[in-house]
């Protein structure tokens, strides 16, 4: 049997490229089968330091005024999580916000209001809570975009929609809100 030969390069009726002559099996069908590679297709990844579409611009400077340092309000090991912006940990960075979450979790909790320092890494990507794609994901939900919706099963759909995007958390310009920091 003859195998046609084909032509692999630049040139084809030029005169150019004939070094690279190849035979072609009519019997195998797929560039695999014939030993190219195929490039391969891998779930999108964000780089760490990539920022994102509606990254929130503000947690720089206030991570660079706090010196990465940030406040959660707790009592007997536990926070007061409203849900808001997600599931996960909240915390503010006005100590004045968390002293009064943690008066309030001790209220609920029963146990002593404590105030711990958290230090949070310069890197995190963290959507603005104000961004057309969070509201988007609200609407998405069914829920008006400027609606506070406090159910815990809410903050855990909301928290698996941003994470798919690539966020770490959520960043609101309200110092009640916070920030949350997904688990991961």
């Amino acid at each position: 049997m003859m195998i046609p030969m084909v032509r692999k390069g630049l040139g084809a009726g030029r005169g150019k490229g004939y070094k690279n002559i190849q035979g072609r099996d009519p019997k195998i069908h797929s560039d695999s089968a014939r030993g190219r590679k195929q490039p391969q297709k891998l779930p999108y990844i964000p780089k760490l330091n990539k920022k994102l579409p509606d990254q929130a611009k503000f947690y720089d400077s206030l991570w660079i005024q706090n010196k990465g340092v940030f406040y959660r309000g707790t009592s007997g090991g536990k926070g007061l999580s409203m849900g808001v912006l997600g599931a996960g940990t909240y915390v503010s960075w006005k100590e004045g916000m968390a002293k009064a979450f943690a008066k309030i979790s001790a209220m609920k909790n029963q146990g002593e209001p404590k105030v711990e320092e958290i230090k949070l890494s310069k890197d995190l990507r963290l959507l603005d809570a104000q961004s057309k794609t969070f509201n988007d994901i609200k609407r998405k939900l069914g829920v008006n975009p400027f609606e506070k919706v406090g159910d815990p099963l809410f903050a855990r759909v909301l928290t698996e929609e941003v994470k798919m995007l690539g966020y770490d958390g959520v960043i609101s310009d309200d110092v009640a809100d916070g920030i949350v920091i997904f688990e991961k």
